[in-house]
């Protein structure tokens, strides 16, 4: 039984010889060569992780004449490369974890290692839903805070405060046509460094115009009535 190792980074050889002697004196001999194969060292990498939608690389750099086999292709740019990119979506809550083992061959002779990889979610932002409001009435936009999240909005005009999470927005409009604004919502978890991004559209009514009442500014005694009036405004309603 033989045993070697071989910790060079190439093929040894090795030549054992074996004489024979008889009783009569007689001697032969013969010799056999043994290969001892280099055994190549795998690396999968360091342990990473990212958030979803982006990317990674692992492994190590390639080595000519070495042949690499991941154990699974899911998520991989390629899974005989000695460096893929590994590229994931997590629609999830918590976070995905993902091993992946490299299987390093040259000559016959192989070896194993591993990496995980750690998935975030991107935060769920809700900047609300789109809906309309009156010239100078304040509205409350957003959802409620989420520890450990910071917000930014913009633009921040007509906002009390562009970052928490549901800002009371008070817009004017001092036109006869409805405006419209875009609120744009960037949450970032401080935890896991990922963020997501969210809008929701306002559109802002003028109020009616009621400046100016027609009718008289006196009355004599007796009188039954007077009359007031105001120029109509279409698709208004009036209580006196």
């Amino acid at each position: 039984i033989v045993s070697l190792n071989n910790l060079t980074l190439g093929n040894d050889t090795i030549i054992y010889s074996v004489t024979v002697t008889n009783g009569n004196s007689c001697i032969d001999s013969s010799n056999v060569i043994v290969v001892v194969n280099f055994v190549p060292e795998s690396d999968a990498g360091n342990d990473t992780s990212f958030c979803s939608a982006d990317s990674a690389t692992i492994g190590s750099a390639s080595t000519p004449g070495y042949d690499y086999s991941w154990n699974t292709a899911d998520g991989l740019s390629d899974s005989t490369l000695a460096n893929p990119t590994v590229s994931w979506i997590n629609n999830d809550t918590i976070t995905d974890t993902l091993i992946y083992i490299v299987t390093t061959t040259v000559d016959s002779c192989s070896t194993s290692d591993s990496v995980t990889v750690i998935v975030f979610p991107l935060p769920i932002v809700d900047a609300g839903e789109d809906t309309s409001i009156c010239s100078g009435l304040p509205l409350g936009i957003g959802t409620s805070a989420i520890p450990n999240h910071v917000y930014n909005w913009s633009p921040g005009v007509g906002l009390n405060d562009s970052t928490v999470s549901n800002p009371l927005a008070t817009l004017y409009n001092t036109g006869s046509l409805p405006d419209t604004i875009s609120y744009f919502l960037h949450e970032t978890d401080t935890i896991t460094s990922c963020s997501f991004s969210d809008t929701i559209q306002l559109i802002i009514w003028p109020n009616p115009d009621t400046t100016e009442i027609f009718g008289s500014v006196s009355i004599c005694p007796g009188a039954d009535s007077i009359s007031y009036w105001l120029t109509e405004n279409n698709g208004s309603a009036y209580s006196w």
